[in-house]
């Protein structure tokens, strides 16, 4: 929905049917090309000329498309901006993390990458990719060091939801990136929770140390993040910032406005400690927005050709595909994720 009256028209292709590996997803993605390319809709904002249509079941009828380009839709055009959902290893989602920050966007050679417009990917606004690597835990936060991929993985996106909580803007927090848990933090973390031994149980001790490190646009050097710490690398201070952040999640629907303010120390606690079967951010965020991150619970899926339960994520601000493009982008997507799954199973 972008507005009273108006609606974003969507294809969905239906992951529940559709799974990864049964060769359906390009025939499915061709259907719906098709669909379109015979329906070829007219946009224009006369009330003259304007194209009108039914919706079955709705009280609104009738419809019409305000918005539809005039070139022959078998053509490049439209575009529309795909997003993909899928089982991923946390290990794969590392790979994408290194990826996004140490290369351009013409050397990413993969059909999931955002598009970049030639910068550091962690560096538009207002999303963030906080790429955490062994490095970060140099100073053993908590009396811990890893250079595990699966943890150095859930690290990475916790961060990113921490430093990017000032930039949001009463929005969901599912515009923090472009890589988003639709399986819950409480369900990823219990995946790595047995490889993260500290001298205390609590996870933030471990996070406050992890948000004193930040790197350069393309990941090359480690260097203190000054907003939240002082001191040396091998043994920052936190300045006690971290400890004041919050998520400000506001949306009003009908003359009724939600809000929901969740500090940022709360929220870690709650991936250990869960509220309600979940963490308190993909809690509010479904009080807020109807649920997008961690909007698919504790839910997993094993890998393929394994048991291997992994969780399920969201990528999201793909580069955008005319309907004709559809079948050879999920060919190439579907081509993707069984590579990752085939390198962690």
């Amino acid at each position: 929905m972008v507005e009273n009256g108006y609606l974003t028209l969507e294809y969905i292709l239906d992951g529940k049917k559709l799974k990864l590996g049964d060769g359906e997803l390009a025939k499915a993605a061709q259907q719906a090309s098709d669909d379109y390319i015979d329906w070829n809709p007219k946009g224009s904002t006369s009330s003259e000329e304007r194209y009108e249509f039914d919706i079955a079941d709705s009280h609104c009828n009738p419809w019409y498309v305000s918005e539809a380009p005039k070139e022959d839709p078998s053509k490049k055009s439209p575009k529309f901006q795909p997003q993909v959902t899928a089982p991923i290893p946390l290990e794969g989602v590392y790979d994408y993390f290194e990826t996004m920050n140490t290369k351009r966007e013409e050397e990413y050679n993969s059909a999931l990458m955002p598009s970049n417009n030639g910068r550091g990917y962690r560096f538009r606004e207002p999303s963030r990719l906080e790429w955490v690597r062994e490095e970060y835990f140099q100073a053993s936060p908590n009396g811990f060091k890893t250079s595990e991929k699966d943890v150095l993985a859930f690290f990475s996106l916790v961060m990113s939801y921490i430093k990017g909580a000032e930039k949001l803007d009463e929005e969901s927090p599912k515009e923090l990136s472009k890589i988003m848990p639709r399986t819950n933090f409480p369900t990823i973390y219990g995946l790595v929770k047995d490889k993260i031994k500290g001298n205390t149980d609590k996870l933030y001790d471990i996070v406050k140390i992890l948000a004193c490190y930040t790197s350069d646009e393309w990941g090359t050097q480690i260097s203190l993040d000054q907003e939240f710490c002082s001191g040396p690398l091998s043994d920052p201070v936190p300045n006690g910032k971290i400890d004041g952040l919050e998520y400000n999640l506001s949306d009003e629907n009908g003359g009724k406005t939600t809000r929901q303010i969740i500090k940022v120390q709360d929220w870690v606690n709650s991936i250990q400690s869960p509220v309600d079967g979940t963490d308190l951010l993909s809690k509010a965020d479904k009080e807020v927005f109807k649920g997008s991150i961690g909007g698919l619970g504790s839910t997993l899926e094993t890998m393929l050709g394994s048991g291997k339960e992994v969780p399920i994520f969201e990528f999201r601000r793909i580069q955008s595909r005319a309907p004709c493009d559809w079948p050879d982008f999920a060919d190439e997507v579907e081509s993707e994720l069984k590579r990752i799954h085939e390198r962690y199973r």
